[in-house]
């Protein structure tokens, strides 16, 4: 059997590795990195010292490296050869060594949790947490995933430092977290949802603080136009009369993610959400137009906060 394993998230890819191991842990195993098609072939030919079933795990594979090798691969591989691909390279399944593999294979994508599916995320993180004998509230949770990123490699690598520090405790608490994290993300997260909240004196406390961490403003400014659209799209749709549940599923959204949308969104009234994110596309043009961010950002925060 052969499998295709990818995606941008290493954590999950991993773990599938790892279940393939233990299924198949009576198994001798082999291990390649970046092998040739003509070399693994050859080496799949081979006959194993300790029998014919084997576990060939094989990383940075180029997908376009001999069409036809592979093709002849994957249509005479030994059916007691269990044959992996991880996060492969090239891989285009409009190639011919894609579709070559592809009938012969059980394909896996490893997609990284979009910014709407919050709610799942910090289901998985409370669950990881959990496994580690250890509790964390959803609030804390999601403040964990705002600051160290939806990458669940990085996170698990978070929860681990955490669980470290706080030794024979059981709950991972807000101020361990605040501890340990990156203070600028923190800042920058803080002041989008200040602004959200249309806190004029925290907007601009938390702007001082970002400009001190020399974050990219532009950056910065296209992270709060995404929001703005966002409570665009769910005032718009909250006028016609949909609810909480309705919303997430017009807009592919979790109702977690959706609720708090709808709670900022309350703030600001239709035109004053188009306003502003006309303004923000006006800002976006000065900033790369070199104007300076030290002018420009409080003037946008108390538009925004105060218009």
């Amino acid at each position: 059997m052969i499998y295709l394993l990818y995606g941008d998230e290493d954590y999950l890819i991993n773990e599938e590795v790892a279940r393939l191991k233990q299924k198949f842990k009576d198994y001798p195993s082999e291990k390649f990195e970046s092998i040739s098609a003509a070399d693994l072939f050859e080496n799949l030919k081979t006959p194993g010292l300790f029998g014919s079933n084997r576990l060939v795990i094989v990383y940075n594979f180029d997908l376009q490296d001999d069409d036809e090798v592979l093709a002849s691969l994957a249509k005479t591989l030994d059916p007691n050869i269990e044959l992996v691909f991880v996060s492969p390279q090239n891989l285009d399944r409009r190639k011919k060594g894609y579709k070559a593999i592809a009938p012969h294979a059980e394909i896996k994508e490893f997609k990284s949790y979009a910014d709407w599916e919050m709610d799942q995320l910090v289901s998985w993180l409370i669950d990881k947490i959990k496994f580690q004998s250890k509790k964390i509230s959803p609030r804390n949770a999601e403040l964990l995933v705002e600051i160290s990123g939806k990458n669940l490699l990085s996170l698990i690598n978070e929860v681990k430092k955490i669980i470290t520090y706080i030794g024979n405790r059981d709950e991972i608490k807000e101020e361990d977290i605040l501890l340990l994290a990156s203070q600028k993300d923190i800042h920058v997260f803080a002041f989008v949802d200040a602004l959200r909240e249309k806190n004029v004196q925290k907007s601009l406390h938390l702007m001082e603080a970002v400009l001190r961490d020399r974050a990219s403003v532009v950056q910065l400014v296209a992270l709060i136009s995404s929001q703005f659209r966002s409570l665009l799209g769910v005032k718009l749709l909250q006028q016609k009369g949909l609810d909480q549940y309705a919303i997430a599923k017009k807009m592919q959204y979790g109702a977690f993610y959706i609720k708090k949308l709808l709670q900022s969104a309350s703030k600001f009234p239709l035109n004053r959400l188009k306003a502003i994110l006309e303004l923000l596309y006006h800002s976006d043009l000065g900033l790369k137009r070199g104007e300076s961010a030290q002018v420009l950002l409080p003037l946008l925060v108390e538009d925004i906060c105060c218009g």
